[in-house]
């Protein structure tokens, strides 16, 4: 077999690469990890091949065998005919774990990823042209959990509840580009050759190696960037072209408002800001009516308020790993409420 002549998708496709990544068989562990260190020049293309492989956006592991094909046909049927005679090996499915694993792998491939390439062929090494739509490969966090995560330079990555972090398919070549929907707490690995950017709305955050924290969800008037450690710069994109640059250090934050189209800065509040990644609930003075977007984004409920009289009255309190009900009991003697819990959806009179 020449491995040295797989693309990416090879790799991918492969049923050996496949156990090697989700360490499923020792021996193809030990083969691919030797043959990796003897070939540096593919390290580009294994990479690559990882940062599609861990993009899985179901567990197949707690499905059962009749759900797992609803899922694997679902997601089959989703998937256009092979393009220019390319090829990607199916593992055959089967109800063993491995065998729903890796063929959860092909289908998520298929649907996902395996276009781009073929765009890539077909424009050659040239940049894809404004028409061409980007694959790009998505971590999510839904309402209700959070997620951790390493990308392929070895960045950290926290994404909070409720966020989306889209990676750019060419990642770790010139640049390491994302795009962030939401919040999450970012451990970047230094590389001063190659600078991590994060798009989120109408900003771009760039780094060398630092760690910072970004509030951008979609629905929210306001960015908000708090650095850590390391010197961030901040630049507001005009017409796509970067204009406005701030430079941001450890313990500073800033502030861009889309309305007012302009940035402020300043100190944060540690445990306001970064307590989510710790599983920290924070509130200072904060109106029920804030808080119930925090509670909603968190636990993934839905809250419906009969008594608007708390919606603006001030509330201090921090919970640690709380579950929703142990936070409203707390609430509740305080703000003088009821409430009750029914399934997702929580009634507060």
């Amino acid at each position: 077999m020449q491995f040295e002549k797989y693309t990416v998708e090879d790799f991918i496709g492969d049923e050996s690469f496949q156990k090697y990544y989700f360490d499923l068989s020792k021996e193809d562990k030990v083969f691919w990890e030797s043959w990796i260190a003897k070939n540096p020049e593919k390290s580009l293309e294994v990479e690559e091949a990882k940062l599609f492989l861990s993009s899985l956006t179901f567990d197949v592991e707690t499905l059962s065998d009749d759900e797992f094909h609803q899922e694997f046909l679902k997601l089959k049927s989703k998937t256009k005919p092979v393009e220019k005679g390319k090829a990607v090996s199916f593992v055959s499915v089967t109800s063993s774990w491995f065998g729903r694993k890796a063929a959860a792998v092909v289908a998520f491939l298929l649907v996902a990823g395996v276009g781009y390439y073929f765009v890539k062929d077909e424009l050659g090494a040239s940049e894809p042209s404004p028409n061409t739509e980007i694959a790009f490969v998505e971590k999510k966090a839904p309402f209700g959990t959070k997620s951790t995560f390493k990308l392929p330079d070895g960045t950290r990555v926290k994404l909070n509840s409720g966020t989306t972090l889209k990676v750019y398919p060419d990642f770790n070549r010139k640049e390491r580009r994302v795009v962030l929907e939401g919040e999450a707490f970012f451990d970047v690995t230094k590389d001063q050759s190659k600078p991590f950017v994060i798009e989120s709305g109408n900003i771009a955050t760039t780094v060398k190696g630092t760690s910072f924290n970004i509030e951008a969800f979609e629905n929210e008037e306001t960015i908000k960037v708090a650095v850590v450690t390391g010197l961030v710069a901040v630049t507001k994109l005009e017409n796509d072209k970067l204009d406005e640059q701030i430079f941001l250090r450890p313990d500073e934050m800033l502030t861009y408002s889309e309305s007012l189209d302009g940035f402020s800065k300043g100190s944060f509040d540690k445990d306001a800001v970064l307590g989510w990644k710790d599983g920290v609930l924070y509130f200072k003075d904060a109106s029920f009516e804030a808080i119930q977007k925090d509670l909603e984004k968190w636990y993934g409920v839905e809250i419906e308020v009969g008594n608007k009289n708390i919606l603006n009255r001030p509330y201090t309190g921090t919970y640690k790993n709380s579950s929703l009900k142990e936070v409203l009991e707390g609430m509740s003697y305080v703000l003088d409420f009821k409430f009750v819990i029914d399934n997702n959806i929580i009634y507060i009179d």
